[in-house]
């Protein structure tokens, strides 16, 4: 469709992301070669409230946003066959975070497992990156960075576990999509093949997991 938007925008973002993106990936890179004052002092510029609350009242709400903006209902789902397992296993899932180079395919944040980010705050002190049991008591960077596995047909739309139907996401843009097609969201499906490559992160990464 001509009109589409870019797949860059399941929900409005602020206009700090890109920066607070690189202050997270320069954090992770200062503390995986342990000096963890500059990773500290790296991580203490992000907005983590502003953050949070941005994933509270917006993030969480971008599918059905859309559609109310498109005036479009929900589609209804019928019964499908599904495969027996919902989600991708520990192997997939970083087989999949490793074809899309570490990062969201929706909007190119750079993601860690959730393991992988608990390692990051033991070494920077989670006192500066609190995760408590609510959205706003939670540091914002969690929402942007910590990695999920979207199904790009929803499961509820018979989706399967194949490769080329999951992507690696975000938390926001995952829970944001919800259970909406890109087509009924009037967005284009980002494509594994044109996934911008980062290989500065995937380095990170890497020695992030050899520590």
């Amino acid at each position: 469709m001509a009109n589409r938007d870019p797949q860059s925008v399941l929900s409005p973002r602020h206009k700090l992301f890109s920066e607070w993106a690189s202050c997270f990936t320069r954090s992770v890179r200062y503390a995986v070669d342990g000096d963890c004052a500059s990773a500290r002092e790296e991580f203490g510029k992000i907005d983590g409230k502003s953050l949070a609350f941005w994933f509270h009242t917006v993030a969480q709400y971008g599918g059905s946003d859309r559609l109310a903006v498109l005036d479009r209902a929900a589609t209804a789902r019928s019964a499908v066959i599904k495969s027996r397992a919902r989600m991708p296993n520990s192997r997939q899932t970083r087989d999949i975070l490793e074809r899309d180079q570490w990062s969201c395919r929706y909007c190119e944040s750079p993601l860690l497992l959730r393991s992988q980010l608990d390692k990051f705050r033991s070494l920077i002190g989670e006192d500066l990156f609190p995760l408590g049991r609510t959205n706003l008591s939670k540091h914002g960077a969690y929402f942007l960075h910590v990695a999920t596995i979207d199904h790009i047909v929803p499961w509820s739309a018979g989706g399967t576990n194949e490769s080329d139907n999951l992507a690696a996401t975000c938390h926001a843009c995952n829970f944001g999509k919800d259970d909406f097609t890109f087509e009924e969201l009037s967005l284009d499906t980002p494509s594994a093949a044109n996934h911008r490559k980062n290989a500065s992160w995937v380095k990170t990464v890497e020695d992030l997991d050899g520590l």
